[in-house]
């Protein structure tokens, strides 16, 4: 059985992938403007890396001792 490969799209957000639905390929189009699963506008745009867990986890105990010394 023969192989084709279909053109389409990759969402950078939630890795789902998705061919145009008219058939022509992406190269004729213009892009999508949501994912067409998770539905974000911004699917053709990488997450920003995330913070340090130490430094967001040391975050968090200060704002714990900040809310104890109010109540």
């Amino acid at each position: 059985m023969p192989y084709i490969l279909i053109e389409g799209y990759e969402c950078e957000r939630c890795g789902y992938r998705w061919a145009p639905r008219n058939g022509t390929g992406y190269r004729d189009e213009v892009d999508p403007r949501t994912c067409a699963r998770c539905k974000t506008p911004y699917w053709n745009v990488q997450r920003k890396i995330k913070r340090d867990p130490e430094r967001r986890a040391a975050r968090f105990e200060r704002r714990v001792k900040e809310s104890a010394a109010v109540a």
